[in-house]
């Protein structure tokens, strides 16, 4: 939305062939957008990473198709947070701070109280200044979670199936049925584009000749 603050998060959960494969994908195409990979985590004994990713606002459609087609998408959610408010309120805030700063450094230059005055001034301005920099501090991070976009990627390998894993029976049975259905709606997906291709044949075919 034009002129709104907005911070954006997505979280993407994929069932991939090969994990070292997406990583190298994950880091083409974040270089690609202009964006940088803030965190990255593999667990080697279970074929699982992840990689928290930041990307610019007006690249994340773009990211979030290509991550659909590194793998098979178990699971998809975003969110939007809207921080406009926080940012005018905070902007304003500094430009107050900065003017109580300019009005006591004024204040010090020209006092010419006793030494307890002095010091007063002097405990008030580092006051001040102090706030000042917790606010700068606050804008940076707005300015940065406005600009840039995390989304949070999880892959796992297809090839850990439920009996190759440790556990309860249950749990080896609950992944050998999910593992199945992801591989069933892949195959599922190829034959139904195979028969879509294959459909204005079959109708030229049934067409009889002479």
């Amino acid at each position: 939305i034009d002129g709104r603050k907005l911070i954006e998060r997505a979280w993407v959960e994929l069932r991939v062939a090969d994990v070292s494969t997406v990583s190298s994908q994950i880091a083409a195409a974040v270089n690609a957008h202009g964006g940088y990979i803030a965190d990255s985590h593999r667990q080697l004994s279970r074929q699982t990473a992840s990689w928290i990713v930041r990307i610019p606002n007006d690249k994340l459609a773009t990211f979030l198709v290509e991550c659909r087609s590194w793998g098979t998408v178990l699971s998809e959610r975003s969110s939007v947070e809207d921080v406009t408010d926080q940012f005018i309120d905070t902007t304003a805030r500094l430009k107050t701070k900065r003017l109580e700063e300019e009005r006591l450094q004024t204040l010090l230059t020209e006092q010419t109280g006793v030494l307890s005055d002095i010091l007063d001034v002097e405990k008030e301005l580092y006051r001040v200044r102090e706030e000042i920099e917790q606010t700068e501090g606050r804008l940076r991070y707005l300015e940065n979670q406005t600009s840039f976009a995390t989304v949070d990627i999880r892959a796992t390998e297809l090839i850990q199936v439920g009996w190759a894993q440790q556990g309860p029976l249950t749990s080896q049975i609950a992944a050998v049925f999910r593992d199945s259905c992801v591989v069933l709606l892949t195959c599922g997906r190829g034959v139904l584009l195979v028969l879509v291709a294959l459909a204005p044949w079959l109708v030229v075919a049934a067409v009889p000749v002479g």
